[in-house]
C-alpha cells in the first residue's frame, strides 16, 4: 500500500514542512510495508532522503513520530470524509438554473 502526503507546491522557504513530510512519508510507507517494530529509524531516514540526527531534530523520538502522523493521517482522512459527504450531498440534489 502506498499512500501519498499533498504534494509539496509550498514556497522556497519552507524546507523545514517539506522535510517533516517527507519523513512523515517514508514512516508511513515503511509501517504499511513492514509494521511498526521492523521499521528502524535509519530505514526511515534513507527513505526520506536525510539522516536519522535531523529525524530527532524534527520528532524527539519514535514514538512522537508516530504520534504525529496518527494525527495528520486522522486530519486527511477527516478531509477526505468531509469532502465526500459533502460531494454526495451536492450529487444528490436536483440542480438548480438561474431564472
Amino acid at each position: 500500500m502506498i499512500v501519498h502526503f499533498e504534494s509539496d507546491d509550498s514556497p522556497p522557504g519552507e524546507s523545514h514542512q517539506r522535510q517533516a513530510r517527507s519523513i512523515l512519508q517514508a514512516m508511513l510507507q515503511l509501517v504499511a510495508e513492514r509494521g511498526f517494530h521492523d521499521a528502524p529509524m535509519s530505514l526511515v531516514a534513507k527513505r526520506a532522503g536525510t539522516s536519522a540526527g535531523i529525524i530527532y531534530h524534527y520528532f524527539p523520538s519514535k514514538d512522537e513520530l508516530i504520534r504525529a502522523l496518527y494525527l495528520h493521517v486522522k486530519a486527511k482522512m477527516g478531509r477526505f470524509l468531509i469532502e465526500g459527504r459533502l460531494l454526495a450531498c451536492l450529487r444528490s440534489r436536483p440542480s438548480r438554473g438561474f431564472g
